[in-house]
């Protein structure tokens, strides 16, 4: 039976999440012939328990990401939708994360939840903000901890030079890390992605800069001139290590080719429970 209502409520949440019009803060269901129109969920804004964002490491020639992460309060929740949008003082951005909440069924008010329900899931979501004119910004988010919105400074520079990336970064595809470490271990990253030709070689030594709950890494590469390219594929996989972590969540933002990047939270703990 609890098979059956995880599987069921799974599908529920995938039909939703497929469905649902951004615009729409309520579902229905029926409302042909005799059966009058059933409300099945609502679309509402959820809070977050942490938004991340480096302060330093946009310009305005970069594709800007933040991420969020949070925790569903059970499986009535499914995650849906995020937005981002620039205030009218052109200065804050308004960050939000969107969910489905089931109200009907063993999700309606007042019935009793199983109890391999009622388990939060945690969720993380890279949000896309788009390119930004150079200046000081404030991120703007629902915090799960004081239910009230909340500002985070990001500082967007202004690129050196008109092209995408003035520094030549390698093109990262993946960066493997666990997503719960001990703090009383290093903390090792698997950096994975492709050279495209061969006069260019991967940097071993990666760029590591911090930045209170958010690492950056800056892979590179270098160029040969004093031989003929070839255009080819090759791929590399490149160990990183942070060191160990102080307890507490971290982002792990990895810069990429063409203002594009990879990024991971990271839960630092004493001891796993």
């Amino acid at each position: 039976m609890k098979n059956t209502l995880s599987v069921l409520l799974g599908t529920f949440a995938m039909v939703l999440v497929s469905t649902l019009d951004a615009s729409a803060a309520v579902i229905f269901s029926g409302g042909g012939g005799p059966f009058p129109a059933r409300k099945l969920a609502v679309r509402e804004e959820i809070p977050v328990s942490a938004l991340f964002a480096p302060y330093q490491g946009f310009d305005d020639n970069d594709q800007v990401q933040v991420v969020v992460h949070g925790t569903l309060p059970n499986a009535c929740f499914s995650l849906a939708d995020s937005f981002s949008e620039l205030q009218g003082d052109l200065r804050t951005i308004l960050v939000q994360q969107f969910a489905v909440r089931r109200i009907d069924g063993i999700c309606a008010e007042g019935a009793t939840l199983p109890v391999h329900l009622q388990m939060t899931v945690p969720f993380t979501r890279e949000i896309s903000i788009g390119r930004l004119k150079a200046g000081k910004y404030n991120l703007q988010y629902l915090s799960e901890k004081t239910s009230q919105r909340e500002l985070r400074p990001m500082l967007i520079e202004r690129a050196p030079v008109a092209t995408i990336d003035s520094m030549p970064y390698a093109v990262i595809s993946n960066a493997t890390v666990s997503d719960v470490v001990l703090s009383s271990q290093e903390t090792e990253v698997v950096l994975s992605g492709v050279l495209n030709s061969s006069c260019v070689e991967l940097n071993p030594e990666v760029t590591i800069e911090r930045d209170r709950d958010v690492i950056v890494l800056l892979p590179t590469v270098k160029y040969t001139d004093d031989v003929v390219c070839s255009q080819m594929l090759v791929p590399f996989r490149l160990k990183v290590s942070l060191g160990k972590l102080q307890d507490g969540d971290y982002l792990l933002h990895v810069r990429s080719m063409n203002g594009e990047s990879v990024s991971r939270v990271i839960h630092s703990v004493a001891t796993y429970r």
